[in-house]
Order: structure tokens, then C-alpha cells, then sequence
């Protein structure tokens, strides 16, 4: 696996019915108001047989599309009528978070999420509408109509995603690597293959390393519905994972000056080919969201 740094502008490309369907629905009713955020497309990769490209050729087997949806926490948060979204328990387990900047984060979240599920279930359900429980693992998911679609939630305090898919285990990721990160933490959470890695780093390096190691055992993790019960340092998905159908997809993408990382993991259920769609969230101004970022 190799990351690159990416800040142009993001690449356009054809989607699909499937794609385009689900682009609609969640572009659906921007009038409403002017700061509603707008939903646009970003790259799409093709990945079958263990090959990449960016779209796929006419002859492609039907595929299994993933959709990753990101966006600033601050353009969900600017338009009022998303805050109609939220439902009464959506509300009650935010208001248990003591710190304001983690609860708006993780309001954004839910709201993208509720946008989310609705489109790629072609709006039969309303934002508003869906429905969540935790399985004995504590993984939340989709209860009612919308059942058999995965998804998955990270935040930062400024930048929030969503990942999405019929059928396919999925898991997400995001953390900012402008942070500092003590010893202590690499020996706590980090393979002895990755402490190998990491061993003779300048700090700069040492430090993004940890954290794409992190984000990518985050994914996993949340991919396989096990959360922190699985210990990090027990595995490495450097060279082998302990479920095997996996697939990793991590890009670096930089935000008002930071520098994100963010890892997506896939249980590709066999070898099936698979779409992955990035659409961000923009608002009508144009501030917000726009990831590019080259095959890894």
C-alpha cells in the first residue's frame, strides 16, 4: 500500500443508473433552503480480479457498489432544516456527550448518515424515517425497510464520512495526523510488525505512519462489527489480516490546513467486482469537501 497526498480538484466520472440514482435522491430538495449542502460527485474506482482502473469497461461484470460519502461538519451543521433529520433518539444519545465541539461532530454524522441511507435506498425511506439497533456486539444497524445495507460512521471534530453498501460488510475511518502521539500509545495499540515499521522514523513520519496504521485497524474493526474488542496489537493489516475476503482502499486528503487520513475496508464477499463512489458535500457557495486521490 502506498498513500499519496491529493488536494486538486476531484476527478470526474460517468456513474452508473445505480450511481446516478443514488446521486439524485440525495441531491433531492436542495431548494429548500440556501444552505442546504449540495452533493457532488467525486473519483470512482472499478476493482475486479484483484485490478483497478478508474471506471470499468463495457464488458465488466455487474459490480457491487460501495459509497463513501464525506463532508465538513460545518456544512451539514449550516443549514437549519437538516436539524429536522434527528429524531427524539437521535437527540438523547447526543445530548449525553459532554464536549459542544464532539457533540456537533457527532451530529453531522447522523445527519449525513440519515442522507445517506436514503439514497442509496433510492429515498423509499426518509431521512428522518430510519430506524437502528445494536447487535450483541454493539454494532449498530438498520432496522425495518431499510434492512441489508451495511454502513459505517467516522468523525473528527471538522470532518465527517460515511460509508455505505447492499450486502458487503463495510468500515470507515477518519483522523486528522496533526497530532501529537506519545510512545506509550504505539507500544499500547501497534503490532510488533508495525513497531518494526515505525522503529528509526523521524517523528514526522513516525507519527502519520501510526495514525494510517490506526485508521486502518479502526476500519477493520468496524468492518467485522468487533469495535476495540479485538486488541490492535494483537494484528497487522501491513501483510495479513485475520479475515481474508478484506479489501483496503486509504487516501490522504488535506482540509482548511490539516491533513486527514482515511481508510475504508471491504468484505468483498468473494470476488465479485466492486465500485467505490466518493461523493462530497458541498455548500451552494462551494466551501466544503473536495478529495481527490489516485489509486493505492
Amino acid at each position: 500500500m502506498a498513500a499519496a497526498v491529493h488536494t486538486s480538484a476531484s476527478k470526474t466520472f460517468s456513474p452508473d443508473k445505480q450511481g446516478a440514482d443514488s446521486f439524485k435522491a440525495l441531491s433531492h430538495g436542495d431548494r429548500r433552503s440556501p444552505l442546504r449542502p449540495q452533493f457532488k460527485q467525486g473519483w470512482r474506482k472499478h476493482i475486479a480480479n484483484g485490478e483497478f482502473s478508474m471506471a470499468p469497461s463495457a464488458a465488466s461484470e455487474p459490480a457491487s457498489t460501495i459509497y463513501v460519502w464525506t463532508a465538513k461538519a460545518g456544512t451539514l451543521l449550516a443549514a437549519a432544516s437538516n436539524r429536522q433529520l434527528l429524531n427524539a433518539d437521535d437527540r438523547a444519545a447526543l445530548e449525553k456527550l459532554q464536549s459542544p465541539t464532539a457533540r456537533a461532530s457527532a451530529t453531522a454524522a447522523r445527519m449525513l448518515l440519515r442522507l445517506a441511507l436514503s439514497a442509496i435506498a433510492g429515498r423509499r425511506v426518509a431521512p428522518r424515517g430510519w430506524e437502528f439497533a445494536r447487535d450483541d456486539r454493539g454494532k449498530p444497524f438498520v432496522v425495518g425497510n431499510g434492512s441489508g445495507i451495511d454502513f459505517s460512521v467516522s468523525h473528527t471534530d471538522d470532518v465527517v464520512m460515511v460509508a455505505a453498501a447492499h450486502s458487503m460488510n463495510v468500515g470507515i475511518d477518519v483522523e486528522t495526523v496533526d497530532q501529537m502521539i506519545e510512545d506509550g500509545v504505539i507500544d499500547q495499540f501497534c503490532h510488533a510488525t508495525e513497531r518494526q515499521a515505525l522503529d528509526g522514523l523521524n517523528i514526522e513520519r513516525r507519527r502519520r505512519l501510526f495514525l494510517e496504521f490506526w485508521t486502518q485497524k479502526e476500519a477493520y474493526t468496524k468492518m467485522l462489527g468487533v469495535g476495540h474488542s479485538l486488541e490492535f496489537r494483537t494484528f497487522s493489516v501491513m501483510h495479513s489480516r485475520p479475515h481474508g475476503t478484506a479489501h483496503l482502499e486509504d487516501f490522504y486528503f488535506s482540509i482548511d490546513r490539516s491533513l486527514y487520513h482515511a481508510a475504508l475496508f471491504i468484505d468483498r464477499n468473494g470476488e465479485r467486482p466492486i465500485d467505490i463512489q466518493l461523493i462530497n458535500a458541498v455548500l451552494p457557495c462551494g466551501d466544503g469537501l473536495g478529495i481527490s486521490s489516485s489509486p493505492c
